[in-house]
């Protein structure tokens, strides 16, 4: 991944527009490697923030409490039992529970990427 950049900037693309480009895939691989590996709970919610700020623009108060209390449990747990959680949490279909409160609006890529060029 960290090779990608520089290959993709040789491409004569704006750095803003490479780093949108591979931000979500980095984003994507260190939670792979906290799943595995482990690693510390403060990385875990660094990446599920950053994930959470990629993926959404905006959302309502109900879920804000709801993505509040998943941001705690990143801290309290080891991310491999977060990861866990997470993955049975989205088998069992618990989503049509929360989404009672709310669901966030999706950030759209080419909003994104028209905002950085």
């Amino acid at each position: 991944m960290e090779r990608l950049l520089p290959q993709l900037s040789m491409l004569s693309l704006p750095r803003d527009v490479v780093v949108a480009l591979v931000e979500p895939w980095k984003l994507a691989a260190d939670r792979f490697h906290l799943a595995v590996d482990g690693g510390s709970p403060w990385r875990m919610f660094q990446n599920e923030l950053a994930t959470y700020r990629l993926a959404y623009r905006e959302a309502s108060f109900g879920y804000k409490i709801y993505k509040g209390l998943v941001m705690a449990l990143t801290l309290l747990m080891p991310p491999a039992r977060f990861c866990q959680v997470k993955q049975w949490y989205a088998h069992k279909g618990l989503r049509r529970f929360r989404e009672k409160l709310g669901n966030p609006v999706q950030a759209e890529p080419i909003q994104v990427l028209r905002k950085i060029l």
